[in-house]
């Protein structure tokens, strides 16, 4: 009888085959955007990390260099302050010649 019945139905059989062939391939095609996804995502995990590990490689440089500035920025102001007071202080040779020049 079941026989009997997909002969005589033939009509109806062909259209579920073909809506069952449709929706494989939707099934398909969204479990392929699925693994797609969870690709990229394994991607951008992978270079999240080694981003992750670089920044804290220059965070580190970062520190470094940081402190090589402040120990600069110490020496230039004590130079600047030393070439200040050489300045102030005439020198007694340049003194004397100014002096001598006044009295010419």
């Amino acid at each position: 009888m079941v026989v009997g019945e997909l002969k005589s139905s033939s009509g109806r059989w062909s259209a579920t085959v073909r809506l069952l062939y449709e929706k494989r391939k939707e099934l398909s095609d969204a479990a392929n955007k699925l693994k797609n996804g969870l690709s990229k995502i394994d991607e951008t995990r992978e270079k999240v990390q080694t981003m992750s590990g670089e920044l804290e490689e220059a965070r580190a440089n970062v520190a470094v260099f940081q402190k090589q500035c402040e120990e600069f920025l110490v020496i230039i102001v004590q130079q600047k302050r030393d070439a200040d007071e050489q300045q102030k202080v005439p020198h007694r040779g340049t003194h004397s010649l100014s002096v001598l020049r006044t009295y010419q």
